[in-house]
């Protein structure tokens, strides 16, 4: 050991003092350049997340939702709802269209009913029979739609739906109508959501059917 160290010593002495310096600068920078964009990507991945569920055993339906619109593109976390029977919900705000969107997380517990009405739904044998992704894009405008991807878990297995720009009443009149399990999921989720978020909700004629509810009733 004291044999290496002096023969540490003798190779400083050997080159100018400032050259020393100046390559250990540069492998700290080196070391500082690898380790800053992985620091950088984490606290963009963690500031844009969803909410982490308090278990995934106690979600049994979640759906997130991805707008794309004239501004950046913006995933949010659009309903979720736990077995305990609460549920929580994302909004999005922003100055204009094109500054960064302001997240906050709502929640609710849900009444005994509501939370009723959802199990039921999710168990519903026919729900088993939808297809993994209705991609008709039916919106007014093309370039300004919500693409939900919903995710209901059961007891065996977790069941995937993609579904771009719902609009089960638009669907109809073009003569390409959802199956009548998904206009259930999708105008029961819909009004779970504007419920927990406390907004009213802005739902179709086919809606108002599938919901049992009429224009006179409050939203």
């Amino acid at each position: 050991m004291v044999g290496a160290m002096s023969a540490a010593r003798r190779l400083v002495r050997r080159f100018p003092y400032d050259i020393v310096h100046a390559c250990l600068a540069a492998v700290i920078l080196v070391s500082f350049a690898s380790w800053a964009p992985q620091q950088a990507t984490a606290q963009r991945t963690d500031s844009h997340s969803a909410p982490q569920p308090k278990s995934d055993t106690s979600v049994i339906l979640e759906v997130s939702a991805t707008d794309f619109q004239i501004g950046p593109q913006q995933d949010y976390l659009y309903l979720r709802v736990f077995a305990d029977h609460s549920a929580e919900a994302q909004t999005i705000k922003r100055k204009t269209v094109t500054d960064k969107a302001v997240l906050t997380t709502r929640n609710r517990k849900l009444t005994e009913d509501e939370f009723t009405e959802i199990q039921h739904l999710t168990e519903e044998p026919e729900m088993l029979k939808l297809d993994a992704l209705y991609k008709q894009r039916i919106g007014l405008v093309l370039d300004v739609f919500t693409s939900l991807r919903i995710k209901i878990r059961r007891a065996d297995h977790q069941q995937e739906l993609e579904v771009i720009a719902f609009a089960p009443e638009e669907a109809r009149r073009r003569q390409h109508p959802y199956p009548e399990p998904l206009v259930k999921l999708g105008c029961t989720i819909d009004k779970v959501r504007s419920e927990i978020i406390a907004e009213r909700g802005d739902f179709d004629d086919e809606c108002l059917r599938v919901l049992g509810m009429s224009h006179s009733t409050p939203r």
